[in-house]
């Protein structure tokens, strides 16, 4: 018999960039979790995401951008929802339409980095690496291994 995954669903505001990041470790870290990510609205995937996360071995190119409503659409209930917007942002994070444990990471936003691309690739790097570490302290922590 198939052990169940566990469902995770990780909100950001557009989708374009901290929760795929989230999505992409999240799947790849643990045979035991589905992870999808969804936007407040769905923007476009941040190029400089894409290849700050292909340099660290994940093509996430062909991702698609999506909004949380259409996840919900779905019949899929999520385990957990982990919102990876700033504190800030939280109070925009929407309602989740059934029981669901409900974590926040605050992590920056990197549609508002300054500077020139090298410079905003440095900012990403850091991030990425955020989320990879609260990710791994995630799977420690909630999924059985």
């Amino acid at each position: 018999m198939r052990d169940k995954k566990t469902n995770i669903l990780c909100v950001c505001i557009h989708n374009s960039a901290r929760s795929q990041i989230a999505e992409t470790y999240l799947n790849s870290l643990s045979s035991k979790i589905n992870a999808k990510s969804a936007g407040l609205t769905a923007g476009i995937l941040n190029p400089l995401v894409v290849k700050s996360m292909l340099s660290a071995g994940y093509d996430i190119s062909s991702n698609k951008t999506k909004t949380v409503e259409s996840i919900f659409k779905d019949s899929l209930k999520f385990d957990f929802v982990i919102f990876v917007c700033e504190e800030s942002q939280a109070a925009n994070c929407p309602v989740v339409p059934y029981e669901a444990e409900k974590i926040y990471w605050s992590i920056k936003d990197p549609s508002v980095f300054e500077g020139n691309d090298s410079t905003k690739l440095e900012e990403i790097k850091i991030i990425r690496d955020k989320i990879k570490i609260k990710v791994k302290e995630f799977i420690k922590s909630y999924i059985k291994v």
